[in-house]
């Protein structure tokens, strides 16, 4: 029986500045007032496009975070039985001094004149977004675990093994109370501002603004068993775990901060009437009454959990040859979802928008609930040739698909639900899917040197001995991507640009790893959404109906170790690593903003398109599009040396 106790004290501080901090005042040159005059937040505005790289300064951020940890662990070993029992607790602070946005950010999309890049150079943005104030965040929060295990050796051919673990954490709260919620008794009716000043918040919410969920068991179980009639010898492996993340609350908590009225936030879409530009971007005259929130969370907030299992055989077909067969599957639950609950009839035009939302007195906030689901399949072959000559080699092929309704996990940038309510709609490919993959790894030690044919005696030894050689050679297809409407349909309602889908009419892909760069998919394959009155419609295209570009990189490196000094204790190791050796042209970047040009949308909610062409090339002023183009690529061939002395 072995019992361990510790305690443990971390903490790092990180700061960041821009360039331009305390130098030029860039915003106030341009003209851009209500934004952040402290020299600290000074710098480029966060300039945005739909098919070209955006343009910003990094955000200026000081992170000062600690943590304090206390666990015990006991260990018991009985005849067959090794047992774990422990717990933990944790004190958790997150110090932040920093604003999101102090600097403005200014969406471009076309809606102007059909090109993103022509509306940035006339000035005229579809919408901004600005964040900053108040920027010292305290954030405080408790994390509690306990678990027990049994390693249970039933027979010198079958293991089994089990345990419960219990893991919760507090959501955190804010130490001076400067988190914001909106509370939403009803998504048909009013939202109303509540927050963490006890004067100021709506009685019965808890201080962090969201509920903890503290029902966290996660069982493990698997074990090992190597069957007696099975030749050659094989052995199964199976598992199942549940995962909760629990680090979700912390971005939650940082969701509700530098928001209003503790801070200044704010998203503010144009209109013919009052145009957007660089000079009058924030001008919101809503009245002191509007609430210009941008972000809310469910208070009823359940933090997801993944439940994960897997069967496998790893058979020894020789002494030197080892084949491993694995099945692995993954089911997400209460992932999280981003809605858009106060928004305008589909077909608003941008002038109408704010005037036919639900809550007239609200912005189109987002708002971040748990309820969506994932599901992956994988089935992997890996062949191993143990180290034996000088030699090792590695192959392994995984075949898999993920689907979800968010892609919370594992994603890229959320991503507003299109149709408010209608999750199973969002239902595809998840953005990190990958179908197929092949990875090779290969390990030669060159032959020179002692036990060697070549150079194997006096100073040759020392100067060719011990070279390795290694190879990584990756060939994957590419993660899918999803096309999206942009112009003067980006906006399906919301107030926010790129929720709506086009409607898709044939196969948009081209081959699995698709065609050339100036054509990388069919783009006749995506329409407008209409319904039969010629009014706009929500597309039905799935999520992730784009295949992404495949890709091959071969990495290589040559490294050497040179022993030396009283027993040999002193290493001098010296490498030459090369990246993407064949030079080969990963792309990763295309572009699936559909265009769309014409008439802007007159009226209010009646939705009708007539005067809406989409397209790539027809129409006055649709300028020149990236839509189904290569916009971007990987890193080219890389090389480094290194030396490396340890004593």
């Amino acid at each position: 029986m072995v019992e361990s106790l510790h305690l443990n004290w971390s903490r790092n501080r990180i700061e960041l500045l821009s360039d331009n901090s305390f130098g030029a005042d860039i915003a106030g040159i341009l003209g851009i007032t209500g934004v952040s005059v402290l020299p600290i937040d000074f710098g480029i505005p966060q300039i945005s496009f739909t098919n070209l790289s955006g343009v910003n300064d990094p955000i200026p951020s000081l992170v000062r975070n600690q943590t304090l940890r206390l666990s015990d662990n006991l260990t018991w070993t009985h005849v067959k039985h090794t047992m774990t029992f422990g717990g933990e607790l944790r004190r958790i602070q997150l110090n932040t001094d920093s604003s999101p946005n102090p600097r403005g950010g200014f969406v471009f999309t076309g809606l102007a004149t059909g090109n993103d890049f022509a509306d940035f150079l006339l000035g005229n943005p579809f919408n901004t977004t600005e964040q900053f104030g108040n920027p010292n965040l305290y954030l405080r929060s408790w994390g509690v675990a306990a678990y027990a295990q049994d390693d249970f050796r039933v027979s010198k051919t079958f293991t089994f093994q089990y345990g419960l673990r219990y893991e919760a954490v507090t959501p955190p709260v804010e130490i001076n109370n400067n988190l914001v919620n909106l509370e939403i008794s009803d998504l048909a009716g009013v939202m109303r501002v509540a927050h963490g000043q006890p004067m100021l918040s709506a009685p019965g919410l808890p201080r962090a603004l969201v509920n903890g969920n503290y029902g966290n068991f996660e069982p493990r179980i698997g074990l090992a068993w190597q069957p007696k009639f099975i030749k050659p010898k094989t052995v199964v492996r199976a598992g199942y775990s549940i995962f909760y993340n629990d680090a979700i609350y912390n971005t939650l908590a940082r969701e509700l901060a530098y928001q209003s009225p503790v801070a200044t936030a704010q998203t503010l879409t144009t209109t013919s009437t009052a145009p957007l530009t660089f000079q009058n971007g924030f001008q919101n005259e809503q009245g002191s009454g509007f609430i210009s929130n941008t972000q809310a969370v469910d208070l009823f907030y359940k933090n997801g959990y993944a439940q994960i299992w897997n069967l496998g055989t790893e058979t020894t077909l020789s002494p030197s040859w080892i084949l491993d067969l694995t099945y692995t599957g993954t089911k997400g639950t209460d992932l999280d979802v981003l809605r858009a609950p106060n928004r305008a009839p589909l077909g608003t035009s941008s002038d109408q928008i704010q005037a036919n939302r639900i809550d007239k007195n609200a912005t189109g906030f987002t708002f971040d609930q748990s309820g969506a689901n994932s599901i992956y399949n994988a089935l992997q072959v890996r062949v191993v040739h143990r180290f034996t000559h000088g030699v090792m080699l590695q192959g392994i092929y995984t075949y898999g698909k993920s689907l979800d309704d968010a892609s919370s996990i594992g994603g890229g940038s959320a991503t507003v639900e299109q149709q408010d309510g209608n999750l199973h709609g969002e239902y595809g490919l998840s953005t990190f899917d990958v179908r197929h993959q092949f990875r090779a790894v290969s390990m030669w030690e060159l032959p020179f040197g002692q036990r060697s044919r070549w150079a194997n005696r006096g100073w040759k030894v020392r100067a060719f001995g011990d070279w390795r050689l290694q190879n990584i050679f990756t060939w994957q297809t590419g993660t899918p991507f999803t096309v999206l409407l942009g112009g003067v349909a980006s906006d399906n309602g919301t107030g926010a640009n790129f929720s709506l889908r086009p409607n898709i009419t044939g196969n948009p892909n081209t081959g699995i790893c698709g065609g050339s760069p100036a054509a990388y998919f069919n783009t006749g394959a995506f329409a407008l959404p209409t319904d039969a009155n010629g009014n706009l419609a929500y597309g039905d295209e799935p999520r992730g109906a784009v295949e992404g570009p495949c890709s091959f990189n071969w990495n290589m490196s040559l490294a050497k170790t040179f022993r030396f000094g009283p027993d040999r204790r002193h290493t001098l190791n010296l490498s030459w690593q090369i990246q993407n050796l064949t030079n080969t042209a990963n792309f990763n970047g295309i572009g699936t903003v559909l265009p769309c040009f014409g008439a802007t949308r007159t009226g209010s909610g009646t939705g009708n398109a007539a005067g809406i062409v989409c397209g790539v090339a027809s129409g006055a002023g649709s300028g020149f599009s990236l839509f189904g183009r290569v916009t971007s690529a990987a890193s080219m061939r890389t090389m480094a040396m290194q030396a490396r002395f340890n004593f």
